[in-house]
């Protein structure tokens, strides 16, 4: 069995014409692959995500920025369709092979949290380069009629589970499988579509039958929280059931019964994206 070896793209760009998206985009890809896949270390006992250097970082947002100004370009949704398609890709590849072979016991509820923190954390990450994208192309199309209105944010868990009512936004903005959202958002979207669908009968079961305590709390509200941002709808059968065996507490990494808005932040603290 052949291990793909996942590095950093060259920052060198002589190569690259930023006017082109199939120039830039395997470069790209390439980055967030690195991100996405690449082994993951450890620090003071904390998993540590491969990160992006300041100069990674810098040449995204400078080629998504060239690359969206160029005036000979009439639409820019591409590089949406090809971050929609990629994060799907993504998203069933971790489910194939993370958290699929895992047994169906308490492993598979270890294995989806594992697989989920980073698949947070990444996506997070690739939100934040994209920022621009975001800014002046995602926002215009919600603004023209193609994004999701009127959010409610207390029904999606802003402040009982979120304490930033962004990303409670982005969790009812996930849930809108048709509509044009941000990147961190489509990236939630195809988590829900390619793994909590899969999964979430599986996961409630085997938390019934856990022994009742702490942990078992602790577990089903992470597991709730994690659903919940990716536009799971708070008031279907999976997420009440949920919300019953956590006690109605969400419980962060490190077992502590207060709002949670991102229990990855935690577990990579010191780690850049």
């Amino acid at each position: 069995m052949t291990t793909t070896a996942y590095t950093l793209p060259s920052v060198d760009n002589q190569n690259l014409d930023p006017q082109s998206l199939d120039s830039i985009w395997p470069w790209m890809s390439q980055l967030f692959d690195y991100r996405f896949f690449a082994p993951s270390t450890t620090n003071d006992g904390k998993e540590v995500y491969p990160r992006a250097t300041i100069a990674h970082k810098t040449m995204t947002y400078d080629l998504v920025f060239k690359w969206t100004t160029t005036p000979t370009i009439p639409s820019h949704t591409a590089l949406y369709e090809k971050l929609e398609t990629y994060f799907g890709d993504v998203s069933r590849r971790i489910y194939e092979e993370q958290i699929l072979p895992a047994a169906k016991n308490q492993a598979l509820l270890d294995a989806y949290l594992s697989a989920w923190k980073r698949y947070d954390y990444c996506t997070n990450a690739t939100d934040k380069e994209l920022n621009y994208y975001n800014r002046n192309h995602v926002t215009r199309l919600e603004d023209e009629g193609q994004g999701v209105k009127g959010v409610d944010p207390v029904k999606w868990g802003f402040p009982e589970i979120f304490t930033a009512k962004e990303d409670a936004e982005n969790a009812a903005k996930a849930a809108a499988d048709e509509a044009v959202c941000p990147i961190r958002a489509l990236g939630l979207r195809k988590w829900r579509k390619e793994v909590v669908e899969k999964v979430q009968e599986q996961v409630v079961g085997i938390l019934g039958e856990a022994e009742d305590g702490d942990e078992k709390k602790k577990l089903a509200g992470q597991i709730r929280t994690s659903f919940l941002a990716t536009g799971n709808d708070p008031t279907n059968e999976i997420m009440v059931k949920l919300r019953e065996l956590s006690g109605e507490g969400v419980a962060t990494a490190a077992g502590e019964e207060k709002p949670a808005s991102s229990t990855t932040a935690e577990a990579t603290e010191g780690a850049s994206t």
